[in-house]
């Protein structure tokens, strides 16, 4: 099986437009293939070949979302739904602190209002526990397989 039919079957699996230029870039980015060869691979002209390359090594990942104005003047990026109602969650549980808010003390030592004028240095974040599923998510990336 040639690169061609390589690309062909990947192809399938492809669930996003970010994803899918991604993949057609990655061969460029990653082992320095030239974009003549890697359009003639995925049928992508060379040219929109070597400008997503260009805008990858620039901008990363956000590069390669589609920059085309929706409406005059416009460029607004947005989350899939699923991650975008996840944030929202999170900023339910979660809301905005001001670093001047007479929140709980720290310690009993403080007693509120006490503005903290001291220097934090290390902060310690625990992200171990039981990871949260988007089952329907997983049904649409197995729906859009088929």
């Amino acid at each position: 099986m040639d690169s061609k039919e390589d690309f062909t079957q990947l192809r399938l699996h492809f669930t996003d437009p970010v994803q899918h230029d991604y993949e057609v870039i990655r061969p460029v980015v990653q082992f320095a293939q030239s974009a003549n060869s890697r359009g003639r691979e995925t049928a992508v002209p060379r040219t929109t070949v070597r400008e997503k390359a260009k805008q990858f090594v620039i901008e990363g990942m956000l590069g390669l979302v589609d920059q085309r104005a929706t409406a005059a003047g416009s460029r607004e990026i947005g989350f899939p739904d699923p991650v975008a109602k996840y944030i929202l969650y999170l900023k339910h549980l979660y809301p905005p602190i001001h670093y001047r808010d007479s929140g709980a003390p720290v310690t009993p030592e403080y007693s509120p209002p006490f503005e903290f004028t001291g220097t934090i240095d290390s902060v310690t974040v625990d992200v171990s526990g039981e990871l949260i599923r988007d089952t329907e998510a997983e049904m649409r990336q197995i729906m859009a397989r088929q």
